[in-house]
């Protein structure tokens, strides 16, 4: 982490702007990898160098964009304390619950999380029930659970018939992990966001050495080597981690505004922010490659439909990864 925030500032703040050419080059179609590959490669930050601080930046505007106290409070939790019968608390949270139709996810199923707690607290107070009677059993019955799937997985211990100690060691600790975060679960959705943003890192790093071997099998008449062709799946993920930046900039400034209008804006901007992205990789593809139309058309559509099915496959595995953290 400490060499990489040194390269993020050494590359910002170098004296020969190199970060500014090859972000601008970048956000042309193919403009920076052909240069790249064909040796002009002095005005450019390296590929990976660029991929890396782009991905911190934007995961750092992703923390912010998504904290974990965020909380649209369309009625204050007090507001249940008013309430003189079980049947007033439930009418109020129904209706504060379709005010909240248009508010964005995740703050919406936090402050849902949030409403429900206040809701059943004050019913507690009302029927003399605990705020743990009250509330939904299903997350009680399956916190209590998990407590005792815990309990057992510790007091009997993985072990395997033919299988070293370190894995069964590592096993029994993933095993713990696990049951703890679903434990997390359980209790509400405040911390899983952040765990779950955690993961993605990996997952994406894991993600483009996998597109450039797509793209060598795909073009596998072309000159360009397996690395060429992370060069070429670098610079394409960089733009599309640029987009993505864009997008979240705009979510901060949602969240330190509450601006609605501003709200809407990013919200529509979101359908030509993808629109472009996929016209940007087809002309990237077309630009660097040199076929013709119908053959670019025929590979990007086979590669789209892998970078999709990679995507989900991603998304998973970051949701895995989330609960073994």
């Amino acid at each position: 982490m400490k060499h990489a925030l040194e390269e993020v500032f050494e590359s910002f703040w170098h004296v020969d702007g190199r970060i500014f050419r090859t972000l601008r080059d970048i956000c042309i179609p193919g403009r920076a990898a052909i240069n790249y590959l064909s040796g002009k490669r002095a005005r450019y930050l390296p590929p990976l160098r660029i991929f890396l601080i782009l991905s911190i930046f934007t995961f750092f505007l992703a923390h912010l964009a998504m904290p974990e106290d965020t909380a649209f409070k369309v009625r204050d939790d007090s507001s249940f304390n008013e309430a003189k019968t079980v049947a007033e608390v439930e009418k109020m949270r129904a209706d504060t619950l379709a005010a909240m139709a248009e508010v964005p996810e995740p703050a919406k199923s936090i402050s849902i999380d949030k409403i429900g707690e206040a809701a059943d607290a004050r019913i507690a107070q009302l029927t003399g029930k605990t705020p743990q009677q009250a509330s939904n059993s299903f997350n009680v019955s399956m916190q209590t659970n998990i407590e005792k799937e815990i309990a057992k997985a510790r007091a009997n211990p993985y072990r395997s018939a033919h299988m070293p100690d370190w894995y069964d060691a590592l096993i029994q600790k993933l095993k713990l992990r696990m049951l703890s975060n679903i434990g997390k679960l359980a209790k509400g959705q405040d911390g899983l966001g952040p765990l779950w943003l955690s993961s993605v890192p990996t997952a994406l790093f894991f993600m483009v050495p996998v597109f450039a071997l797509l793209l060598r099998i795909v073009y596998w008449r072309s000159s360009f080597t397996y690395l060429e062709q992370l060069v070429v799946a670098l610079y394409s993920h960089a733009h599309l981690l640029m987009l993505s930046a864009l997008l979240l900039l705009g979510a901060c400034l949602v969240h330190l505004t509450e601006s609605a209008v501003l709200q809407k804006f990013v919200g529509f901007a979101v359908v030509p922010v993808v629109i472009w992205a996929m016209v940007y990789l087809y002309l990237s593809q077309k630009r660097i490659y040199r076929q013709s139309t119908l053959m670019t058309t025929l590979k990007y559509l086979l590669l789209g439909s892998m970078h999709f099915m990679l995507l989900v496959f991603v998304a998973t595995a970051a949701g895995i990864m989330m609960f073994l953290k």
